[in-house]
């Protein structure tokens, strides 16, 4: 794999904006305080004497970027660059301790080492040249320092109390006569951003820079606590109030990255639009896909610190004033009178978008000197709004601080509860709370949001080449691998990269990948599919295991909804975040997935979601709307159906190109073993098993297309419907199963028996993919992309793939293109002429069937159907009889080859009805040619003609 090269990141922005060249260009503004000097020659300051500090006297800088070139002769050379100091008159120690020293020395303790806030904070491996001109880019920006040398982020420190936390003069030191430190082309930039964070998405300084550092100072971390996210990461959070955990404080929550500091984090809920807390301490990662916990939920860790947090239930009053819940369901789902609209993403800095009482508000919140700054854009509003921003704080100073403009806005404190009131206003109105810690601070100027909206700087720059790995072997289908990006310590982002589901642009040369992780990657080339190119597109989307571009615009489907994502600016990121459907009900339960996200030709689109498993996978936790159900969509979003029920697990999905709707199912509680569910919408509301999701449905169970073994599939993936122009060897109209847990594709020979009722079986393809199979969509050249990861139960290879498959039209097709049951016994066709004498002899054929109960149980064992054992059968509702293994030997009596010597016609011995039928034939074509499979299916009706 290819890593592209990045520009150093900082040449560009520094070049593109107005800098202060103040060396050597400006020496007469320079002033010496101490003994020693600085000596010019070719626009090179060189150090002498000491200890002495030569430094820039006409003007403080508050936000700024200092570029300075330096060279240390030896490595026992000693200087530093100090920021942040008052006026130090003749006297260079009112540098050294009241401002911070960036030190230069090579041989100096760790903790002084080049690179090191001197005397306080090491660097992170500097790497100092010695003898070679080195550069050093400091930032300092609110109260927070940040160190880049030779382009590599090396330090990240908050600035002491009163020490240089607000701004200050900057200076060169000449440390002793020892020590020739040469100085060269010293810049300034002043910066408009007043966090550390928002100035380097200013200077162009890639969010990797800091993923780089964060994990090199944690060594001991766990790589899911070390992955970068993006500054909006959604999940279900916990958190603590008062010292007691609240397990469904932001049950849609978003965790708000807004500082350079890893650990500061605000928790916002979607569903009642509350700022819930800030802390220091970050969030521990412990449920399914991150500590692999169930049962768990994410933990907002601020039991101890936190600079605020708000207790549960209703902040922003309704049109009356009141603070009521009065959702349909206590503590569940959306307001009524509020609505989460999505975000936007400029850099680093993320602007909320929701409205209260149909008035549109746009939320930002940022790093500010010792502090939290949250900015609020209100659009014109004719009555008052209300919020209760917070009611608890650990901060033993707490204060919050209020500024606004075209409109009232006021603080009032009841009961250690905070409230704004913002009154009508026919203006925008704009306001600025400081939650702070500093009784004497003051809240910052608001400021209008809207210009962050239009599309800003990316968070993602890098770009990883790789090479397709072409498959010229002479078997039936070819298998072509997409090399992935680059995952855990290989990656600028520290996580893994386990790819859910593919969907291309209109254009064929693009596609676009989710993963499990709530990354979704661009992958670019692939017409040529040669030389391809992948760049991570978005972030922080909650488990999604959905995507579908419609019209070029990607929707993403995570657990807490549909996002419909747009790239404002063409910069290859998304920066528009728009909830196109979030009415979704969700609890906290580790099992509640989202499965899959299609559309039928009408733009209606359709996800499936489990059912809430206790951990362990036996019996279900408090079942809630939508939970095991079967969901259609508005092609507008604007409404959500539940058009099945009954579902546990389903794991993917499809829909046909008449709305046929399928599903995979995971064995378990009420379901015997997996399955392929089928419908077809016109014939009602479907009733798929799970009684504790029945969800008031009345209609009798919905018998599967087909069953299947685990040795078949343990745990279901996606279908998908072979379309018109498709190079895979199946016709068109012709449906395919995924095993996410056998890592496996199959046809899927249907058969109708009845009105909107089907019967049937699978056939292996015999492929080998390089993860499981989760998703599988057709590129406009007629391949298949499948997709797969490794997460829960499955037998994949590696922990995620991405291939092409195509059909070799040079070899024979071995599986049979479609079984029909007869009132005998079995009808197989194939795509070639057959051997004659394999195909009428009955001992190329073997079969079995057996039967499953169906019950509260875990699953089934295999029950005899020729002779049943009801005491067996009864026992298996009320214990797990998986370790009931009683198959019927079933005897093909005869075989018969078809006129067209393609099909052979079996007659099978007591020929009925059963759950599973396994048929296994070896046979041969006309040519010679190997045709060896096996086919479990599920028959439910024999015909009696």
């Amino acid at each position: 794999m290819k890593r592209l090269a990045l520009l150093p990141f900082l040449l560009g922005p520094l070049c593109a904006k107005e800098v202060y060249n103040v060396l050597p260009e400006a020496t007469s503004d320079w002033k010496m305080a101490g003994p020693g000097s600085f000596e010019q020659k070719n626009g090179v300051s060189t150090a002498t004497g000491g200890m002495g500090l030569w430094w820039y006297g006409k003007k403080e800088f508050t936000n700024a970027c200092f570029t300075v070139e330096f060279l240390a002769p030896e490595d026992s050379d000693n200087s530093g660059i100090f920021v942040r100091f008052p006026n130090p008159g003749n006297d260079p120690w009112v540098a050294v301790k009241k401002g911070y020293e960036i030190q230069i020395c090579g041989n100096e303790s760790h903790k002084n080492k080049t690179g090191a806030i001197y005397d306080i904070q090491p660097a992170i491996d500097p790497g100092m040249k010695v003898g070679e001109w080195n550069t050093y880019n400091i930032i300092t920006a609110g109260d927070q320092i940040a160190i880049i040398l030779n382009g590599k982020l090396i330090n990240v420190y908050e600035c002491q109390d009163g020490r240089g936390d607000v701004g200050g003069y900057f200076g060169l030191q000449n440390h002793d006569d020892g020590s020739p430190v040469q100085f060269r082309k010293v810049k300034v930039r002043e910066l408009a951003s007043g966090s550390l964070l928002a100035a380097m998405s200013e200077l162009g300084i890639p969010r990797s820079a800091l993923i780089a550092y964060n994990s090199a100072s944690n060594t001991k971390e766990k790589w899911y606590h070390l992955a970068d996210h993006g500054p909006a990461f959604f999940q279900t959070y916990g958190d603590y109030f008062k010292g007691k955990l609240r397990r469904e404080s932001a049950l849609k929550g978003i965790a708000l990255n807004y500082s350079a500091l890893p650990g500061r984090v605000a928790l916002f809920n979607t569903e009642n639009l509350s700022l819930v807390s800030a802390t220091d301490k970050g969030v521990n990662l412990i449920n399914t896909p991150w500590g692999g916990g169930h049962q768990k939920v994410n933990e907002f860790n601020n039991k101890d610190s936190y600079l605020f947090t708000a207790a549960e239930g209703p902040v922003w009053a309704d049109d009356s004033g009141a603070f009521k819940d009065n959702r349909s369901l206590k503590g569940y789902g959306n307001f009524s009178h509020l609505e989460f609209n999505g975000y936007f993403r400029s850099g680093n800095q993320v602007v909320l978008d929701y409205s209260v009482n149909g008035t549109q508000i746009l939320d930002a919140v940022s790093d500010h000197n010792h502090g939290m700054a949250r900015y609020l854009d209100v659009a014109p509003h004719d009555k008052p709004l209300t919020v209760r921003l917070l009611d608890d704080s650990s901060e033993k100073g707490f204060a919050l601080k209020v500024k606004s403009i075209n409109g009232n806005a006021k603080t009032t404190s009841k009961n250690g509860s905070y409230f704004l009131r913002l009154d009508a206003s026919a203006k925008q109105t704009r306001v600025t709370l400081l939650y702070t810690g500093h009784s004497d601070a003051e809240a910052p100027a608001p400021v209008s949001l809207s210009s962050l909206t239009e599309g800003g700087p990316g968070i993602s720059p890098e770009v990883f080449e790789v090479e397709a790995k072409a498959d010229n072997s002479k078997k039936a289908w070819l298998v072509e691998q997409v090399p992935l990006p680059p995952a855990l310590k290989a990656s600028p982002y520290k996580g893994k990269v386990r790819m859910s589901d593919v969907d291309f642009f209109s254009d064929g040369n693009r596609a676009l990948l989710s993963t499990w992780d709530g990354d979704i990657w661009m992958l670019t080339g692939l017409k040529a599919f040669k030389k391809l190119t992948w760049r991570r597109y978005a972030t922080g989307f909650f488990e999604p295991l959905g995507l579908k571009i419609v019209n070029d615009v990607p929707h993403i489907a995570g657990r807490d909804g549909i996002y419909a994502t747009y790239d404002l600016n063409n910069d290859g990121e998304a920066d528009k975040f728009k909830v196109f459907n979030n009415d979704v009900y969700l609890s906290n339960n580790f099992h509640e997935f989202q499965f899959g996200l299609e559309t039928d030709k009408e733009g209606n689109f359709y996800f499936a979601k489990a059912s809430p498993v206790r951990g362990g996978g036996r019996g279900f936790e408090k079942i809630l709307p939508h939970n095991g159900a079967f969901v259609k969509i508005s092609s507008d979003g604007n409404r959500l159906y539940t058009i099945g029920t009954g579902l546990r697990a389903p794991g993917g999905i499809g829909v046909g190109p008449n709305g046929e709707i399928t599903s995979g199912e995971n064995e378990g509680t009420w379901q015997p073993r997996c399955k392929i569910n089928y419908y077809e919408p016109e014939n009602g509301t479907p009733f798929f098993g799970v009684e504790d999701a029945r969800q008031g449905n009345k209609s009798k169970f919905t018998e599967p297309l087909c069953y299947l073994p685990m040795s078949v599939d343990n745990s279901g993936g996606g279908q998908i419907w072979v379309p018109e122009n498709a190079k895979i060897g199946i016709a068109s109209g012709e449906l395919l199963h995924l095993s996410y847990g056998q890592s496996s594709i199959y046809h899927v020979l249907r058969q109708k028996v009845g009105n909107g009722f089907y019967q049937g079986g699978v056939a292996k393809i015999p492929v080998k993919l390089s993860s499981s199979a989760q998703r599988a969509v057709f590129h406009p050249d007629g391949s298949m992309y499948v997709v797969g990861f490794r997460g829960w139960q499955t037998n994949a290879a590696t922990e995620a793939g991405l291939q092409r498959i195509r059909r070799n039209y040079k070899e024979v097709n071995p599986l049979p293109t479609a079984m029909t049951v007869t009132k005998e016994g079995i009808k197989l066709s194939f795509d070639v002429e057959l051997d004659d004498e394999l195909a009428t002899d009955p001992t190329s054929f073997t079969a079995q069937r057996w039967k499953y109960i169906r019950g509260p149980q875990y699953g089934s064992g295999d029950f005899s159907v020729d002779n049943p054992d009801k005491a067996a059968e009864a026992r298996a509702i009320k214990k797990e009889s998986k370790s009931h293994r009683k198959r019927d030997n079933v005897k093909i009596t005869a075989a018969k080859l078809g006129g067209d010597k393609k099909s052979i016609l079996l007659t099978v011995a007591g020929h009925k009805p059963s759950q599973q039928f396994k048929l296994e034939y070896d046979l041969e074509s006309s040519d010679g040619d190997e045709l060896i499979g096996t086919i479990h299916s599920t028959i439910h009706k024999v015909p009696s003609s």
